[in-house]
């Protein structure tokens, strides 16, 4: 979202590859913090699916 507010902002950088602005502290902080978040919703997703199989089987302590 900060790239795409960076690009609208500046016309010259609306010219460049995405890409590249990622080489810069701000992109790859962003980058890092996406690569975080994503893992973190897997972990979440995975829990309350186990959490629902287990209420729906009657199974206990999964």
């Amino acid at each position: 979202m900060a790239i795409a507010a960076l690009q609208t902002d500046n016309p010259l950088l609306s010219k460049m590859l995405s890409f590249v602005v990622l080489a810069t502290p701000l992109g790859m902080m962003e980058l890092a913090v996406y690569s975080i978040s994503m893992s973190r919703r897997y972990l979440l997703i995975t829990q309350i699916m186990k959490k629902n199989l287990t209420k729906r089987d009657g199974l206990t302590g999964i």
